[in-house]
């Protein structure tokens, strides 16, 4: 199974990572990062270095929506880290 970084704006990723935890079990190749009012880019993307040390290979970061700052952040990751891909879209339908 891949390992996967959620990434969102507030506490979406780690709620959307508990909502599938209570179906699945325990997800040890999924770690979730809330990008908080009080972050900037660069605090964000230590957090992301942060995590992704945390597997021995980082698969993907899914973040919540295209050209937020967690979209853009995964991009600047992605830049040292091109094997890492990134998807978006985990956000609800309107």
């Amino acid at each position: 199974m891949p390992n996967l970084l959620l990434i969102s704006h507030g506490s979406y990723a780690k709620a959307t990572l508990s909502s599938c935890e209570m179906i699945l079990g325990q997800l040890k190749n999924i770690k979730a990062i809330e990008f908080k009012q009080t972050m900037n880019q660069d605090d964000l993307l230590k957090a992301i270095e942060i995590a992704a040390q945390t597997f021995t290979k980082l698969d993907a970061i899914i973040v919540d929506f295209t050209g937020g700052t967690p979209a853009n952040t995964a991009i600047r990751f992605q830049a040292q880290h091109p094997e890492v891909k990134i998807y978006t879209g985990t956000r609800g339908a309107s």
